[in-house]
Formats: structure tokens, sequence, C-alpha cells
């Protein structure tokens, strides 16, 4: 399979798993039982806080990984995986415990495939300038795609376990961590690596242009969970 449509097979799944749950959860969380399963406003607020905090944590940690030590498909694949045996536990979960738990697992895991995929679509399409940008799109037809799929599954009536759209999420993750062991191959680069990246990077906030995207990123990123 020609490696572009690997990538954009990537990007759709990626943006998939996370929109089967994302844009539900709230009616899932806070519904009464045996529809939701019960939580309030104060646990759903602790709930929501949970992926911003394992990004700030995992990404970097992750994101090092594969810049150095590791083949970031096979870091990609080997995180999808875990986050999809949490999603699964996540679906039997019916008390404020449980979905901390395996939420919380899940979105150390998630966190940093999300820079993952950009790591690898970018190091493997031959013009990352002109590509990326449709490769990328792909991710936004696979976050309202499975908000469909998860709306044609429950309207059939055929089972709509509690839960169904962790299962979605599941589901989807597991065949992308599969597929992630198909992708290009990403090794690490063997050129030196700056110790203190990320304090280089905070050097381009001194561009403007690059101040007011990150600016207008941090706007649009408080919106997300809202």
């Amino acid at each position: 399979m020609p490696r572009v449509i690997l990538l954009i097979l990537m990007m759709f799944l990626q943006y998939a798993l996370w929109g089967s749950w994302v844009p539900v959860a709230q009616t899932y969380f806070m519904g009464p039982k045996p529809v939701g399963i019960g939580l309030d406003s104060n646990q759903l607020g602790i709930i929501f806080a949970m992926m911003p905090v394992a990004s700030l944590l995992m990404s970097p940690i992750f994101g090092n990984l594969a810049d150095r030590f590791v083949n970031a498909e096979k870091l990609l694949g080997v995180l999808h995986l875990l986050s999809a045996l949490c999603l699964f536990g996540l679906s039997k979960q019916t008390t404020m415990a449980g979905v901390m738990l395996f939420l919380g697992l899940h979105c150390l895991a998630f966190a940093p495939t999300v820079s993952l995929t950009s790591t690898v679509a970018l190091a493997n399409l031959p013009d990352p300038a002109a590509q990326f940008s449709k490769v990328r799109l792909a991710g936004s037809f696979g976050w309202f795609s499975s908000g469909v799929l998860l709306t044609l599954w429950r309207s059939s009536g055929a089972w709509n376990p509690l839960g169904d759209l962790f299962l979605m999420a599941a589901a989807l993750g597991g065949v992308l961590g599969i597929l992630c062991f198909f992708l290009p191959k990403t090794p690490p680069s063997k050129e030196p690596v700056e110790k203190f990246a990320f304090g280089k990077a905070l050097k381009l906030m001194k561009d403007l242009n690059f101040m007011v995207f990150m600016l207008f990123a941090f706007v649009v990123s408080t919106q997300f969970d809202f």
C-alpha cells in the first residue's frame, strides 16, 4: 500500500477514535443510570482535565524517546494498543474511581500519540510542506465520521451496551495500533540532539508570526473541552 495512503489511514483513525467518545462523553458520564453513570459536574470537570494534564506530562517524554531511542511508528503502535485496552476497561466502569483509573491510564497512553502521528507523517511524506495539510485533513473526516457511525450504531438498536462510545473507541484504537506496525519506518534521528530542545523551541516565540500563532492556538485549545 502506498505510504501516503497509510499515513492518511493513520490520521483518520487517530481522530476517529478520539471523536467517537469526547463529544458525547458528558451525556454518558452525567446521564442517569441505566443510560449513563450519574456523575456530577464537579466530577466531570476533573475527568476532562485529565487529557490536558497527561499531554503536558507525557508528550515531551515520548517525543524525546522517538527522537533519540525508538522508532516512532513502533512507539505509536504500542501506545495505541495500550490505550485501546484502557478504553475497553473504561466501558465497564460505573464509579468515579473506576473512571479515573482507566481514563487516566488511557490519557497517559493516548496523549503522546497526537504529536507522534504528526512526526511519522512529516518524516515520511515526499513533500511535507505541500502534503501534510491534506493528510491532517483526514483526521477531521475521522472525527465526524465516528460520530455518524456511533449514531447509526445506536439507531439500529441491535446492541447498545452501556459504555458503547468507549467500546467503539477501543475497537478503532486496536485497529490503529496494529496498522502502526505497517507504517513507514521512522527511526530516531542520528544527528546530535540539542540537550535542551524545549528551551530552544521557546526561543521561537521571539518570531512575531509564531507568537501570534501560538496565542491563537492557546485560545482555540481552551474551547476544546468545553
